[in-house]
């Protein structure tokens, strides 16, 4: 019996003009963007035609949640049988939404609050993050644990076997790049990224956001959540998972693992990019993957969905 998980991508996935195809070509996609921007009184059309707020995270992370929003809308999510969501770390708030836990315009709200929050946190307390490709996590322990003596670098994200991204004060990733490269990473680089995300240097924005979403209400997901802090389906911790996710790792090769243990069989990726569909083929080749990024791929999806009976 085929299970399908659809997953979302995280900051980092965007591009200049993305969502600008489903603006220009499907009139509900641009409806439903207009109808944020007057509920938020915000310009999000705007933005998605301007550079500079691909890289302001208070703009860019909302940006996200919408590209993926349009893309659940347009497939008309509800006439397929969805058996989970879950996300890449900002991933993680677009599966909210699409399994009921918030109303959509206060899940903008949140989502703007929490990058506003990692924004700030990140000018108070600058850091870096890098991509590490070649060795294995015991190894990326053994080259970092000891400049923790010094201050902070962690591992922020599992992002495949041999794939890491470690995350921390700038002077101690930037050492610890060279020792890695030295213990055989075939790539060890800087991330071009504005902080220290995934790591106890948020402690203060989650702090911050813990008190920004207070008023905010939530509801049971309609469809089961798979969670970036410990691979576990969502439960009543709610409250725990959206203010600890940005100070822990995205665990995302156990993420995949879980799903695999637990029955999925195919995965659709909806967002900008393909980031996300190109790693869980490397974790494992046996689950099918499909993503759904440009606007005139929607038939191929549609396709996808139904040749493999996820149509209701």
């Amino acid at each position: 019996m085929h299970k399908l998980a659809i997953c979302f991508s995280g900051q980092g996935s965007q591009y200049e003009g993305m969502a600008l195809d489903f603006l220009e070509n499907d009139m509900s996609s641009k409806t439903f963007i207009q109808h944020i921007d007057q509920l938020l009184n915000e310009s999000y059309i705007q933005k998605f035609n301007r550079r500079e707020s691909m890289e302001d995270t208070s703009d860019v992370q909302p940006m996200i949640v919408l590209k993926s929003l349009l893309g659940l809308n347009k497939l008309d999510i509800k006439s397929y049988q969805v058996d989970a969501y879950f996300g890449f770390s900002l991933g993680e708030f677009s599966a909210y939404a699409a399994a009921g836990v918030f109303q959509t315009n206060d899940l903008i709200h949140i989502v703007k609050m929490r990058g506003y929050h990692m924004q700030v946190s990140s000018i108070e307390h600058p850091g870096s993050m890098a991509a590490i490709i070649g060795l294995d996590k015991e190894k990326v322990l053994n080259v970092i644990t000891p400049y923790q003596k010094q201050g902070v670098i962690e591992i922020a994200n599992e992002n495949g076997y041999k794939q890491y991204v470690i995350s921390g004060e700038t002077k101690l990733i930037k050492k610890a790049i060279l020792d890695l490269k030295e213990s055989g990473a075939r790539r060890a680089i800087l991330l071009n990224v504005s902080g220290a995300f995934h790591t106890s240097m948020m402690h203060d924005a989650s702090l911050a956001f813990k008190k920004s979403i207070s008023a905010f209400k939530r509801k049971r997901p309609h469809t089961p959540i798979l969670m970036n802090k410990n691979a576990s389906w969502l439960k009543d911790d709610i409250e725990d998972h959206l203010i600890n996710q940005m100070v822990s790792p995205v665990k995302f090769v156990e993420m995949i693992q879980r799903l695999k243990k637990d029955g999925y069989t195919h995965i659709l990726e909806i967002g900008p990019g393909k980031v996300l569909t190109g790693l869980i083929k490397k974790i494992d080749s046996d689950i099918e993957v499909m993503s759904f990024d440009k606007y005139d791929s929607y038939e191929n999806v549609k396709g996808w969905l139904e040749n493999n009976g996820f149509k209701k």
